[in-house]
């Protein structure tokens, strides 16, 4: 039986590295949309990076952070949990 290839792994710092952006940056779009933000020392994921990169360039094209907020929840798994309603803290501005 054939294992699956393990997906490559990135620390933080060279997640922001290959998105081109800061570590503060990418963190407050992180807090900004409510995303989960792994304990130190957690690695991400090569899918994560993919869709951070998608996050980055949406903000790129000004792209409001509500817009972003209402496209996650819409495309969220609908199994009875209550939607994502961002706090006032996640509405800031990350330019």
């Amino acid at each position: 039986m054939m294992r699956a290839k393990a997906e490559e792994t990135f620390t933080f710092s060279q997640m922001c590295r290959m998105l081109g952006k800061s570590t503060r940056y990418i963190r407050s779009l992180q807090m900004a949309i409510g995303l989960h933000i792994p304990e130190r020392g957690e690695l991400y994921t090569q899918s994560y990076l993919v869709f951070m990169r998608k996050v980055v360039s949406l903000r790129a094209y000004s792209v409001p952070i509500a817009d972003i907020n209402e496209l996650l929840i819409k495309e969220r798994p609908h199994d009875g949990a209550v939607d994502h309603e961002p706090s006032s803290r996640s509405r800031r501005n990350c330019s």
